[in-house]
């Protein structure tokens, strides 16, 4: 779910917390993989809108993330009730992930960031507290169940959640 209303990272953090979608929770978007990278590339950040916001970008330039450092400065998933490390990143030139500060992940989305040479998609390291107002994406970990009898008269489940796992029945 697309966010356009320019926030803080706070202020889409405790939204996206709010919402709820068939049961579960929201969570500010984690990135998990390159394909999951390319999909919101392809669907959100090539958003273009030139309108002003603070600190002179437009709430596209950049798109919030839920990943944050943890407790022990790593760059994590951060949940309601745990974090996971990020295994997957995209890191931009110029990052500032040498910037002890910075304790959050901003997706860039315009090309226009302050002529600072990074690509759509790309992270840069933010910090959660600024003022400055963004989009963001909220995901739900919502279960899908599917079964497939296999040839061998197995029952194979698939459960699609925010940790994907598979069972086997017989």
């Amino acid at each position: 779910e697309v966010v356009k209303t320019p926030k803080t990272y706070i202020e889409h953090k405790e939204f996206a917390e709010q919402q709820i979608y068939y049961g579960q929770k929201g969570n500010l978007v984690h990135i998990n993989d390159q394909a999951e990278q390319q999909f919101l590339y392809d669907n959100f950040f090539t958003v273009s809108e030139k309108v002003p916001s603070t600190g002179g970008y437009s709430p596209s330039d950049f798109w919030y993330t839920g990943m944050q450092k943890n407790s022990d400065g790593l760059w994590a998933h951060q949940y309601i009730d745990h974090s996971d490390p990020i295994q997957y990143t995209n890191w931009a030139p110029n990052s500032y992930t040498g910037d002890s500060s910075r304790d959050m992940i901003l997706v860039v989305g315009d090309s226009n960031d302050g002529g600072s040479s990074r690509d759509r998609g790309e992270w840069i390291a933010g910090h959660s507290q600024a003022s400055s107002q963004f989009y963001s994406i909220i995901e739900y970990p919502v279960t899908i169940e599917n079964k497939v009898v296999l040839g061998n008269g197995n029952l194979l489940t698939f459960f699609a959640t925010h940790d994907p796992e598979i069972s086997r029945e017989k």
